[in-house]
């Protein structure tokens, strides 16, 4: 009896410095407000099943969904805050020209098809509400062609023509991620509140390579691209 009483001291005292040195570590890489996005987020279980920071810091890193399945949140390799927009938060000019779509390896519960690539016509009025202030960020438009057979390089040309403040620019380039999607780099900019209002209109694809073809649009990502995060993207490379 006392073997088994002094044995469950043990194993308690045990699980007692398990969690505190899981909290030490990995509770601070956390965001300040995580307690605050885990009531916003409707990612399955994230409120219940996890007792460890640790899994609730790979849970961030993989990212959460908040606002109705419609804003991806989620932290860098540098703990940097991230943020992506899903496609149904956009403007459409003509609706018969796109459809909701569910696909497996979205990380939305639905993306957009857009049937012609040559007249997208997507003006893009939206606001993050994550950002880091004094951070240095890229827009990136993702999506992916719906025929991948045509995509197996690296990078494609695809000559996105886009308006932004006024400016009429081109994006000559789209890469792949590694997650099976493509992304295209809009800008960057120096986020100076985490609330910034982000506004482009998206014209055309290239006739070359795109032709007709339709695409699948994720959405619009904000990615730390400081200095220090640069470097260690190019380390893992």
């Amino acid at each position: 009896m006392e073997y088994s009483s002094a044995s469950n001291a043990v194993m308690q005292l045990n699980k007692a410095l398990e969690f505190q040195v899981d909290y030490d570590i990995w509770e601070p890489k956390l965001p300040i407000d995580y307690k605050e996005i885990i009531q916003m987020s409707k990612t399955p279980g994230i409120n219940n099943s996890i007792e460890k920071y640790e899994d609730l810091y790979h849970t961030f890193s993989k990212g959460i969904l908040l606002q109705k399945g419609k804003v991806l949140f989620s932290l860098g390799s540098n703990g940097e805050r991230n943020e992506m927009i899903s496609a149904r938060m956009f403007l459409y000019k003509n609706h018969t020209s796109c459809k909701y779509r569910s696909l497996q390896e979205s990380r939305f519960p639905k993306v957009v098809e857009v049937f012609d690539t040559l007249k997208l016509k997507i003006p893009i009025k939206i606001t993050t509400q994550f950002l880091s202030p004094g951070v240095k960020y890229g827009a990136y438009f993702i999506f992916k062609f719906r025929d991948t057979r045509k995509t197996s390089s690296k990078q494609i040309y695809v000559n996105l023509k886009y308006k932004m403040g006024g400016r009429t620019l081109h994006a000559y380039f789209a890469t792949w991620r590694n997650d099976k999607w493509m992304k295209i780099e809009l800008c960057r900019f120096l986020c100076d509140k985490k609330n910034t209002y982000f506004e482009v209109l998206l014209e055309s694809f290239s006739r070359y390579h795109c032709g007709t073809e339709s695409i699948y649009v994720e959405g619009i990502e904000f990615r730390d691209v400081s200095f220090h995060s640069t470097i260690l993207h190019l380390l893992k490379r």
